[in-house]
């Protein structure tokens, strides 16, 4: 939308897993909480639709403000992956790398003593949504590396931050998926409004199908 630019000072260089050099990150730009910036990814030819297949959500994340649950406006999505202009029980699947207020039922793993600062994956059935709640959160002000794990074949989610890793059981539930656009960096609601912005910088956004191993994950040096 315009508001993203890239900027000096990457969380690594190079990085650890690929050796790729890594000289910039990327400044989402945020001013309100009605103005921040993303980017869309279409979805060509489904390849980020993932319908009952597992994957893996990796990013370094490092926030100018920390979420509470006071208002919905506290609610950082990282990505959500929905046609444009519809509800979230629409969602093929969302992260938030600050939870804020946003409650999905049923939610699986934390259930209680929120700050706001969770990590979170939301997924749609088509009437409502679901998801899977960590007890891990971002508290600080430092790039981390956040990452989510969808393992369909021993119903978990590994969700991960730096070294810290939580697996929570889920039970399966309805999910759909559709050939929207992947939005990164901030979330859009049914009547078309960008909304729910990370507020800060991100780096080497990767989404593989599978579940990757933590000795794999963008973090690790090459084993």
């Amino acid at each position: 939308n315009g508001r993203p630019f890239r900027v000096a000072g990457p969380p690594v260089n190079p990085v650890p897993q690929n050796q790729f050099a890594n000289t910039q990150a990327l400044d989402l730009n945020w001013a309100s909480t009605a103005t921040g910036g993303w980017f869309d990814v279409p979805d060509t030819g489904g390849k980020l639709s993932m319908g009952d297949q597992d994957f893996t959500i990796e990013v370094w994340v490092k926030l100018n403000q920390l979420s509470n649950t006071s208002s919905a406006d506290m609610r950082q999505t990282l990505v959500q992956k929905k046609p444009a202009s519809t509800g979230d029980k629409e969602l093929d699947y969302l992260v938030h790398v600050q939870r804020g207020n946003f409650v999905v039922t049923p939610n699986y793993g934390k259930t209680s003593g929120f700050t706001g600062r969770e990590l979170q994956i939301a997924f749609g059935t088509g009437s409502t949504f679901w998801g899977v709640t960590s007890n891990l959160q971002v508290s600080d002000l430092n790039w981390h590396l956040v990452s989510v794990a969808y393992d369909t074949v021993n119903d978990v989610v590994r969700f991960g931050l730096d070294t810290q890793f939580e697996t929570l059981a889920f039970t399966q539930n309805p999910r759909i998926t559709n050939a929207g656009p992947l939005r990164v960096g901030g979330h859009q609601n049914s009547t078309g409004t960008n909304n729910f912005f990370v507020r800060g910088r991100i780096d080497e956004l990767r989404i593989s199908r599978g579940v990757v191993p933590i000795n794999r994950l963008l973090n690790h040096e090459p084993t």
